[in-house]
């Protein structure tokens, strides 16, 4: 299958970088990108009266890098300009990139490197000419991006309905995977450790981060923290990270779903 990119901004406005302007009017130069692969730094310690060191069980990622060219070219309803203009308002915040390949769609969060100034050129929007054309052409821009994850991610969710459920989550990956429960109703769940918690009754659905480095943070559908919530199941709940190479079992109660994202240094995989 053909690979795609898309750029997406925090509005939803959707640039497809590599069909070849189609309805677009911004495109990546062939051959032009190059990183947009991840990287990780070993975790080593040295032990006491032994020789060399030893390495911890994973690997700490590093931000991930990414250039390219872009091809601003008119497009039959917007001049270049225009379009280019579009384009630096949606990176004003931070976009989702969004990779497909034949391992299925893999996404990160992307902004401008630190230190890169998109380029400055003398190319002024023109009105289209009697022939119903812009004048402009294209023009060719460098692009730098930071990925501050690391890594393309992959989500994977599994839902229990009107019964309990047994999941399994695989981190296949290359990062370390911290799944979110979701739930609408009170109920147990089990964690891989067998130390159950439980899940109050809510208004709404809502969302429980099933890792100590979020302090087990919950909020609404909408991102917005519950704190009382929050404060109900925060000291009773024990889960950890899922390793890469590793599998766990969780039990979910029913009306819950089991979220986690796996992630990978290279979707080509």
């Amino acid at each position: 299958m053909d690979w795609t990119l898309d750029v997406v901004s925090a509005g939803g406005r959707r640039w497809r970088l590599v069909e070849h302007m189609k309805n677009y009017g911004i495109s990546v130069e062939r051959g032009s990108q190059s990183g947009f692969v991840g990287s990780s730094s070993d975790v080593v310690f040295q032990q006491v009266g032994r020789d060399g060191v030893r390495r911890g069980p994973t690997g700490v990622l590093d931000q991930m890098l990414g250039d390219l060219t872009l091809v601003v070219c008119d497009r039959d309803d917007v001049a270049a300009g225009d379009l280019y203009a579009q384009w630096l308002a949606d990176w004003r915040e931070p976009v989702s990139l969004q990779f497909t390949t034949p391992s299925g769609m893999w996404q990160t969060e992307g902004r401008m490197a630190d230190g890169f100034r998109p380029a400055v050129w003398e190319f002024q929007p023109q009105p289209k000419t009697t022939s119903g054309f812009y004048e402009n052409g294209h023009v060719k821009v460098p692009w730098s991006v930071v990925a501050d994850s690391g890594a393309w991610w992959q989500t994977h969710t599994e839902t229990a309905d009107s019964i309990y459920k047994l999941v399994v989550v695989s981190n296949f990956g290359d990062a370390v995977t911290v799944p979110v429960i979701e739930w609408e109703q009170a109920g147990t769940v089990i964690p891989p450790s067998g130390a159950s918690f439980d899940l109050p009754a809510v208004d709404g659905r809502r969302r429980l981060v099933l890792d100590v480095n979020e302090n087990y943070l919950v909020t609404d559908m909408a991102g917005v923290i519950d704190r009382p919530t929050w404060e109900a199941v925060r000291g009773n709940v024990f889960a950890s990270p899922i390793l890469p190479g590793h599998s766990e079992e969780w039990w979910i109660p029913p009306k819950s779903m089991l979220v986690w994202e796996v992630g990978v240094k290279n979707p080509w995989r």
